[in-house]
């Protein structure tokens, strides 16, 4: 049997990755992104810009990562979100939510009698506000158990912080009310909240030449204050990565 199978498997090791993937319609982008899951130790995959249609979707499972939830936009290839599992995680589905458009895609169930709530998101480039309140509303009626909500926001929450420049076009009033949505919620960003003044970021944009940090991984304020021990050792970005997004990686 393999050492990544033989060991026995404990909640504190659900290691989540996020990442924008841009596009995964070619087979040699799916090979290559399965590929780094595996080699990250990836235990659950938030993926954004699977750009698969409804109807028209590839295969983005493997025996490394058989079980797999996706949301798929119904009228053309873009968008998308996915959720992959491990083959080493129980997972036992109690229910999913996608939407239409692709944007977001919510699963619920339990690993080692844990019940869980996985919300991977990905935000238009506009009106993100709007976004994040009616997504928001739908994760609360929905969820149970631990929540981690993740994905691309589309947005830096605090440029002078999240930009590479200190700035951003984003209008002002998009800003603060895409916090204040995070904190009515009771949602801790996990990097932000162990580096309170840090500058990393998650995104480059080429005709700008400028980074930001628009990718996240949230949970519960309690549990992040519970264990921010194991945060301060295992959220982080991963460089180099060859698209234009950084993965994120947490424990939980």
């Amino acid at each position: 049997m393999s050492a990544e199978c033989s060991t026995p498997l404990t909640p504190a090791d659900l290691l989540i990755v996020s990442i924008n993937a841009n596009g995964l319609n070619s087979p040699e982008k799916r090979s290559h992104a399965m590929r780094d899951f595996r080699s990250q130790r990836a235990s659950v995959v938030y993926i954004q810009e699977t750009h698969f249609q409804e109807g028209k979707a590839p295969s983005l499972t493997n025996s490394h990562y058989p079980t797999g939830f996706f949301s798929h936009n119904a009228e053309a290839r873009s968008k998308g979100t996915a959720i992959l599992f491990h083959k080493r995680i129980p997972f036992q589905l109690l229910d999913s939510v996608t939407d239409v458009g692709g944007r977001f895609i919510f699963v619920k169930g339990q690993i080692l009698n844990q019940t869980y709530t996985f919300a991977n998101c990905y935000a238009p480039n506009k009106a993100q506000h709007k976004f994040l309140s009616t997504t928001l509303r739908t994760l609360r009626d929905f969820a149970e158990g631990l929540v981690v909500l993740g994905g691309d926001f589309n947005v830096p929450l605090e440029p002078s912080w999240d930009t590479s420049t200190g700035r951003s076009s984003i209008p002002l009033h998009t800003l603060r009310s895409c916090r204040s949505s995070l904190h009515k919620a009771r949602f801790a960003d996990c990097w932000r909240t162990l580096h309170p003044t840090g500058k990393d970021f998650s995104f480059y944009a080429h005709p700008s030449q400028s980074y930001s940090r628009i990718d996240y991984l949230f949970v519960p304020q309690y549990y992040l204050s519970a264990s921010a021990h194991r945060y301060d050792r295992h959220c982080h970005l991963v460089r180099p990565c060859p698209g234009n997004h950084y993965p994120l990686l947490t424990h939980v």
